[in-house]
């Protein structure tokens, strides 16, 4: 008899993404050298931002698709798309300055090996079924999505990534994001209103109007303000949850190598020779040494920044000059 809803997914379609891993956190929270460390670790098979994930957590927060069908999408790109065509060795990136550069973290041996031996769906199914392969993401962003995320992998290990406000709003700046032009062409999903300045989805109803006035620090300081704001909960709920853990970049600047033991040991997996390589590269970012963290502060809506301050204050970072 057929159930209410109709249709449901293959078994493997849902079993062998349920443990995979996440990496997630506000932007330019440092999410990417994380990335980069976990790709370096055995079994993995490690995707950098992968846009339909995105768009597909995004669409789903935005309360523009139910959970089910969100579920259902989620799982069936995760592993055709992402999943199976990584174990193939299909896509693989070799563009040398890219951060998901494969040579980072798998040498040409074992990329020919698998050219040689995973000649069709079996074979890949095969490798998940030995151990040998394991999915791993890295995608901000997604923090208000994560129900549905963590629905459609049961048994995920998310790693949320936590950096200081006013260190993530000084590299946005330096990016400019959220200028008018770069969100003529970004991809977050818009508010569907008529405005000078596309406004993202995540903006608040009651500030739908300031956004497209407010100046790009100041849409700095809200951008990181609001993720910061669905980090928060989660924190609080990875004190017990086994799943889910919090990482600072300030303890990875500060201590790489007890920092990279504690991640290995959160996800389950072996260090590499490329493991030791990726923590030799972590250095502190210029762009804070030997300079005053607040000194944006002036530039910024009044009301924005006391929200801002509270918030970073709550994640632990002292409102004090750097």
């Amino acid at each position: 008899m057929t159930r209410e809803g109709g249709l449901r997914l293959g078994k493997r379609q849902c079993t062998d993404i349920s443990n995979s891993i996440l990496i997630t956190g506000a932007p330019r929270s440092g999410t990417t050298i994380f990335g980069k460390i976990l790709a370096t670790f055995e079994n993995i098979e490690y995707h950098f931002e992968p846009v339909t994930f995105y768009t597909l957590s995004s669409l789903y927060a935005a309360g523009k698709i139910d959970k089910k069908t969100a579920v259902d999408l989620v799982r069936v790109f995760l592993y055709e798309d992402l999943f199976l065509e990584s174990i193939h060795g299909r896509h693989i990136n070799l563009r040398p300055n890219d951060d998901s550069l494969i040579l980072n973290s798998k040498d040409w041996k074992s990329i020919n090996h698998r050219w040689q031996t995973i000649s069709n769906r079996a074979d890949a199914m095969k490798l998940i079924d030995r151990g040998e392969a394991r999915l791993a993401v890295k995608m901000p962003n997604v923090m208000d999505g994560l129900p549905m995320i963590r629905e459609a992998m049961p048994d995920c290990k998310v790693a949320l990534i936590v950096r200081d406000g006013r260190q993530v709003v000084r590299s946005v700046v330096k990016k400019r994001w959220v200028s008018k032009e770069s969100l003529e062409n970004e991809l977050y999903p818009y508010h569907d209103i008529d405005s000078l300045v596309n406004t993202p989805y995540w903006v608040e109803e009651k500030y739908l109007g300031k956004w497209e006035v407010w100046s790009e620090i100041t849409r700095s300081v809200y951008m990181w303000r609001r993720h910061a704001e669905f980090v928060l909960p989660l924190m609080e709920d990875a004190k017990q949850d086994r799943n889910l853990k919090v990482f600072r970049y300030d303890d990875l600047v500060n201590d790489a190598n007890a920092t990279v033991a504690s991640f290995g040991d959160f996800i389950g997996e072996k260090m590499t020779k490329y493991t030791t390589s990726r923590i030799a590269e972590i250095k502190k970012p210029d762009s804070v040494v030997n300079v005053s963290l607040n000194d944006f502060y002036s530039d910024v809506d009044e009301e924005q920044l006391s929200l801002f301050v509270e918030i970073n204050s709550r994640l632990g970072y002292d409102d004090k000059e750097g």
